[in-house]
């Protein structure tokens, strides 16, 4: 199945399947295998298969054609983590519903004095996320997928946008909560993502729901189903 007609099959549940189908608009998701039923993807920048796979049977076999340098997984079926886990050494880090922002129109952003993140700011993300590796947080920040919030000439909070696509690493110092200013981070980097002519999303840990609770009111839209992030044992 070529890449549109993929992207197409998979729109028909975009709120569940919005990972892979940016994977592909962006091009970074390469198609290991796609039928009617069953998707496996390879990003080979972030070494992340995303796989969805109509029953166990189905996906031993796409599990046949992960790429052995892989050591990020993210799954649509919860009888793949178990698969997965033990063919690959790997353990569950998360399940999340998916977030996205499908309209086109510019989102109000209310904090005024948001910048795209430099070199210099590096310690201070670094110092506040706790997601990431160091090496992680520069390279998003070198890649231009970092913003900050300033007040008063001061970084006081940040947003990004992760390797493989999803929006996320939100975060706001405790003094400058209840300013609307998380709310403002994400607008403004659903805004620049939009003008790309792509569709913002982002992944929410199940049980976050202050978190989902501030996507639907930037008017983002949530799956009625979850997915998995699995990654390799330290």
């Amino acid at each position: 199945m070529d890449k549109e007609r993929l992207i197409c099959r998979l729109s028909k549940a975009k709120r569940e399947n919005i990972h892979m189908i940016e994977s592909l608009r962006r091009g970074k998701g390469e198609i290991l295998y796609a039928d009617e039923e069953n998707v496996l993807l390879y990003d080979p920048g972030c070494r992340l298969c995303m796989i969805s796979a109509k029953n166990r049977e189905m996906g031993q076999k796409l599990l046949l054609l992960i790429p052995k340098d892989t050591v990020l997984f993210v799954t649509s079926q919860s009888f793949l983590n178990e698969l997965i886990c033990s063919g690959f050494s790997c353990e569950v880090y998360h399940e999340c519903v998916q977030v996205c922002y499908p309209q086109r129109q510019s989102l109000p952003v209310r904090h005024k004095d948001i910048r795209l993140l430099g070199p210099e700011d590096a310690e201070y993300v670094i110092t506040h996320y706790h997601m990431g590796e160091p090496e992680y947080i520069r390279e998003r920040i070198q890649s231009r997928a970092m913003y900050g919030a300033f007040v008063e000439g001061e970084l006081k909070g940040f947003v990004g946008s992760h390797d493989e696509g999803s929006m996320g690493m939100l975060f706001v110092e405790d003094s400058c909560r209840e300013r609307g200013i998380g709310a403002s981070l994400e607008a403004y980097n659903i805004n620049r993502i939009c003008e790309r002519g792509f569709t913002p999303y982002a992944h929410i840990i199940v049980g976050n729901d202050v978190s989902l609770s501030l996507q639907r009111k930037l008017g983002l839209y949530a799956s009625s189903g979850t997915i998995w992030w699995l990654g390799k044992k330290e």
